[in-house]
């Protein structure tokens, strides 16, 4: 009994803060970060900073511009992670011009994010997710919605829509892979592979400005987004097929809370049995 007492009392602490720990933590930021991303931007932030969670760390946070709608609720199920909503009108969107220099030519590159719109724009560029651009109005990557409501897709080789219809006011999952030779860019939206084509690479080593939610046109920002934007990831790599669907199903199909909350009382058990055994 000397035993139960003085050292199995440590694992029960120890557990019982594991359980909680479970319970705290957002299993799809964990897996976002499994997979190594240098950019990771949660836009759930109510002030301040969109704060980079990736590898670079704080060096590349971005900067809400104008006046979007910051902490409303995100696309991920039983996350109560919050997202930000952007506007055409008000014309607000993120700063990420510090992430300049962090991609080079021949950089594989894969953009992830959930978005939702209703927008229908006039031209398939004008309503933009991501953009990174160059001097004086050099466009070296832009991912948005275009005018069927499919995902408009454009690099230095190419601009083009693909698919239609994802302007239906519903969250979507997208996921576009450019390698760096630009042949094998893969776009998917919801965990289904939409297009696969051979584009042009990207030139990253002349970007100089980067943008959630709009693009620039020389110095001045434009094709601002109108809609809902959550869970930004940037990564030097191929994003696989598997990880692809990881991400997608820990967004709309998590550890259900239930399965939280169990393990949240089976650690409230345990310090239950170790406050009792103490007193025997």
């Amino acid at each position: 009994m000397a035993f139960y007492k003085k050292k199995l009392p440590f694992f029960y602490l120890f557990f019982f803060i594991s359980c909680l720990t479970v319970r705290a933590e957002s299993l799809y930021q964990q897996t976002i970060l499994a997979s190594n991303p240098f950019g990771y931007y949660r836009l759930s932030e109510t002030s301040g900073a969109a704060i980079n969670l990736g590898s670079i760390g704080s060096i590349a946070n971005g900067s809400y511009q104008g006046t979007p709608s910051r902490g409303i609720a995100g696309a991920l199920i039983n996350d109560s992670d919050a997202a930000t909503g952007f506007s055409k009108a008000t014309q607000n969107y993120v700063n990420m011009n510090a992430l300049t220099g962090h991609m080079i030519d021949g950089n594989d590159f894969s953009f992830e994010a959930w978005f939702k719109t209703t927008d229908v724009p006039a031209g398939n560029y004008q309503n933009v997710i991501f953009s990174s651009n160059g001097s004086p109005s050099e466009n070296i990557f832009r991912v948005g919605t275009g005018v069927n409501g499919g995902i408009y897709l454009s690099t230095s080789g190419g601009d083009y829509q693909y698919g239609s219809g994802f302007n239906n006011g519903q969250w979507h999952h997208l996921v576009v892979s450019l390698p760096g030779n630009g042949s094998g860019t893969k776009i998917y939206v919801d965990n289904v592979l939409i297009a696969t084509m051979t584009f042009g690479a990207a030139s990253w080593s002349s970007s100089n400005r980067f943008s959630i939610s709009a693009e620039y046109d020389a110095t001045t920002p434009t094709d601002f987004f109108n809609g809902q934007i959550d869970e930004v990831a940037l990564y030097k790599k191929i994003l696989s097929s598997s990880e692809v669907d990881l991400h997608y199903s820990m967004g709309v199909n998590p550890v259900p809370e239930a399965v939280s909350i169990l393990l949240f009382l089976c650690g409230l058990c345990v310090l239950f049995v170790f406050r009792y055994g103490q007193q025997q």
